[in-house]
C-alpha cells in the first residue's frame, strides 16, 4: 500500500521590524501550498522595535501552523534564520526574507524539484529591480572576490532563499561554529544541488535593515570564516616588501661603489617608503585581526542566540 501521508514543510521567517509584512506573506504562503503539505511557518522575531512579536502571536492564534520564537534583543539575520532551522521538524526546511522579495509563488517549483531527489534547491535572482546601479556593482566585486579565494564560489544571485532536505538540516545543525554564513557553507552538506529563476518582488512596506556597514561585514565575515587566502596574500606582501628593500640597498650600493654617484639626500624618497612599509604593516594587521576576531568568537563559545519566548513550539 502506498503512503499518501503528505510530507512536513518548515518555512523559516526572520523578521526584524516586519509588523506590516507577516500578515499578507503568511497568507500567501499558506495560499500557494494550500493542503498539499504538512506545514509548519516559523517566525523569529529578531528584537523587533515594533508590534512584531504581536502579529506573531495574533497569527499563531488564529492558525495553529504558525509558530514563533522571539529573541532578547538583535542577534543578527543569519542568527535568525539558525534559530528557525534549529528547531524546524520538517522533512524539508525553507527559508525566505520576511519583506515579500521571495515569492511565495516559487515555492512549489522548489518542492518539485526537492521530491525529485535533490536535497539543495537554491533560488537564484534572474532581475532585480529594488537593488541601485551601486549596489549590484558591489555584489558582483563581492562574487568575484569571494570566488578567488574560495575552492566553492558563491552562485552569483544567491542569497537566503532555500530548501534543505533534513539530512542536510541535520548536518549544518551539528556545527558549531558561531559566525555561520548559511549561504557560503550549506552547498558543502548536499550532494546534488538545483536552481530556481525568481524575479525579486518589491518590498510592500517598510525599508531594508541591510545597511551598507552590515553587507560589508557579512562579506569580510563571510571571506575570513571560509578561506585562508587573506592571510597568504598578507604574507607574500610582507615578501614583496622585503625584496623591495633588499633591490634598494643593492641598488644604492652599486651606485655609490662603482658609479661613484652621490646619494641623492631627501625627505620624499623617505617618507614615500616608510608610507608604503607601514602601509603594507597595517593592511597585513588588519587582516590578522580579522581572523583573530574569528577566533575570538569561536573560543568563547556563546551561544549564537538567546530565545526569551516560543510561541507554539
Amino acid at each position: 500500500m502506498t503512503n499518501t501521508q503528505p510530507k512536513e514543510i518548515s518555512i523559516v521567517l526572520p523578521a526584524y521590524n516586519e509588523e506590516a509584512n507577516l500578515v499578507p506573506l503568511v497568507d500567501e504562503i499558506i495560499a500557494v501550498l494550500q493542503n498539499a503539505y504538512d506545514l509548519e511557518i516559523i517566525i523569529v522575531d529578531d528584537g523587533s522595535k515594533d508590534t512584531t512579536r504581536e502579529v506573531i502571536r495574533n497569527l499563531s492564534h488564529k492558525d495553529s501552523r504558525v509558530k514563533g520564537l522571539i529573541f532578547y534583543r538583535n542577534f543578527g539575520h543569519q542568527a535568525a534564520l539558525m534559530a528557525g532551522i534549529t528547531n524546524a521538524s520538517g522533512d524539508a526546511v525553507i527559508t525566505m526574507d520576511s519583506d515579500s522579495q521571495h515569492p511565495p509563488s516559487v515555492l512549489p517549483e522548489m518542492l518539485d524539484m526537492w521530491l525529485k531527489g535533490f536535497d539543495l534547491v537554491l533560488g537564484q535572482k534572474s532581475s532585480d529591480h529594488t537593488a541601485s546601479f551601486m549596489t549590484r556593482v558591489f555584489r558582483a566585486i563581492g562574487y568575484k572576490t569571494y570566488s578567488l579565494m574560495n575552492d566553492a564560489s558563491i552562485i552569483p544571485g544567491i542569497s537566503d532563499f532555500r530548501l534543505m532536505d533534513r539530512n542536510v538540516v541535520d548536518l549544518l545543525v551539528s556545527s558549531n561554529e558561531k559566525r555561520l554564513i548559511l549561504r557560503s557553507v550549506v552547498h558543502r552538506y548536499a550532494r546534488n544541488t538545483a536552481l530556481v529563476n525568481y524575479d525579486v518582488g518589491v518590498r510592500k512596506h517598510g525599508t531594508s535593515s541591510y545597511s551598507f556597514t552590515k553587507l560589508y561585514n557579512l562579506f569580510v565575515t563571510n571571506v575570513v570564516s571560509s578561506s585562508l587566502v587573506p592571510l597568504r596574500l598578507s604574507f607574500l606582501l610582507g615578501i614583496f616588501a622585503i625584496t623591495l628593500s633588499i633591490f634598494m640597498i643593492l641598488f644604492v650600493l652599486f651606485a655609490k661603489l662603482f658609479l661613484g654617484a652621490s646619494i641623492i639626500q631627501g625627505w620624499a624618497t623617505t617618507i614615500i617608503l616608510l608610507s608604503l612599509y607601514f602601509g603594507l604593516n597595517f593592511f597585513c594587521l588588519g587582516i590578522l585581526a580579522e581572523y583573530i576576531g574569528v577566533i575570538f568568537d569561536e573560543v568563547k563559545d556563546r551561544p549564537r542566540f538567546a530565545i526569551k519566548e516560543k510561541i507554539s513550539l
